[in-house]
């Protein structure tokens, strides 16, 4: 088996564990914390075969969880087009929230993932809600979206395990064709330990023959709303690595942070005046 690396990249961890230190400093005042989604739960899920610059997250205490993160160095964009995002100024990330509740209540809360760090804990969107989410998105068309097919598969091959009825279950919502992935095996995984899952998941990301970051094309951009695309041309106007040759208006592609250049070059703006 070939040697094995850290699955996630420099910059996803320390962005998570920036996120946890706010979430933490959240539960000190017995605020439920935020719920990891999008993107950024597929990155975690898949350690990186498909990278995001914008951490997503559900949650009903928006400006509370701002407060926190403002704490722990990130920043409004000033920007009357952005109301539901924050900005890390060295790391070239984002922080959004995209609504108050998960997966407008279809998600089971009793599923969610408690990812333990050094500061913290985080709580993400279940891996099976991910892969219905993302086979719901390649069914939504009058054609099969291959790049959200292609991350779904690639979700479950690196999955430690599924709940297969559960999942089943999910994606008969999300989408119409969940006969499909009934040959899932059985398994749940209820708390994980963030340097275990990235051993893990480098262990067979080897396995698989996978080697670096951005395997699987990213979505074409095609439902990606106008907050969205001020958040993304905000982070391109930072330099970003995140968003290295990626055309915000028009859809990433499989593009970002797939060469080592791109990952260990990136060297922030200054901010002009």
């Amino acid at each position: 088996m070939p040697a094995t690396s850290p699955s996630l990249r420099a910059e996803y961890r320390e962005a998570i564990a920036l996120i946890a230190r706010a979430v933490a400093a959240l539960e000190r005042r017995n605020i439920r914390s935020p719920i990891l989604v999008g993107g950024a739960a597929v990155e975690f899920y898949t350690g990186g075969a498909i990278t995001t610059g914008d951490f997503d997250f559900v949650t009903p205490y928006r400006e509370e969880f701002f407060e926190e993160l403002e704490r722990v160095g990130f920043r409004r964009p000033g920007q009357g087009e952005i109301s539901r995002a924050l900005f890390h100024p060295s790391s070239g990330i984002s922080v959004e929230v995209v609504s108050g509740q998960l997966m407008d209540g279809r998600a089971d809360n009793e599923r969610l993932v408690v990812v333990r760090l050094r500061d913290g804990a985080l709580r993400v969107i279940p891996i099976e809600d991910v892969i219905a989410d993302r086979i719901g998105q390649a069914l939504a068309g009058s054609r099969i979206d291959e790049r959200m097919r292609n991350q779904a598969i690639r979700l479950y091959q690196l999955a430690g395990g599924v709940d297969r009825s559960y999942l089943d279950r999910r994606i008969a919502e999300e989408a119409s064709d969940g006969h499909l992935w009934r040959h899932w095996r059985h398994g749940v995984v209820r708390i994980i330990d963030f340097e275990n899952h990235e051993r893990e998941l480098a262990a067979r990301k080897a396995a698989l023959g996978f080697s670096g970051y951005d395997h699987v094309m990213r979505n074409d951009g095609a439902r990606r709303t106008p907050e969205k695309r001020a958040i993304l041309r905000e982070l391109k106007r930072m330099g970003s690595p995140f968003l290295e040759g990626v055309d915000v208006d028009e859809g990433m592609g499989n593009v970002g942070l797939s060469s080592p250049e791109a990952q260990h070059n990136y060297q922030p703006r200054k901010k002009e005046g």
